[in-house]
């Protein structure tokens, strides 16, 4: 989060957070109308290909972390069924035995 001091005119100090798009109280009506004000064309075209970018660097990490944890489930899953068959195989001979 960034920032930013403003003074009004009886010289008070407030501050003003200038939130970013990854923050849990993030306004888009805000941040587009601030967006559309301050920028020319070339300004939201860039702004629009940085989104764009940190989307897929998002999606790509999301995938990644997927296929990490779906991984490790199925390895859990193949131990514990491993597991399972040499329980059974030992109740099984010390039943019998």
């Amino acid at each position: 989060m960034v920032l930013r001091i403003a003074f009004s005119a009886d010289a008070s100090c407030t501050w003003v957070a200038i939130q970013s798009t990854d923050s849990h109280v993030f306004e888009v009506d805000k941040y587009m109308h601030k967006m559309f004000v301050e920028k020319q064309l070339p300004g939201l075209v860039q702004a629009d290909n940085e989104l764009v970018a940190d989307i897929r660097q998002l999606d790509g990490d999301m995938k990644t972390l997927v296929y990490e944890n779906y991984s490790k489930f199925l390895s859990a899953t193949d131990t514990i069924n491993k597991v399972t068959i040499q329980v059974h195989d030992k109740y099984t001979r010390d039943t019998y035995a």
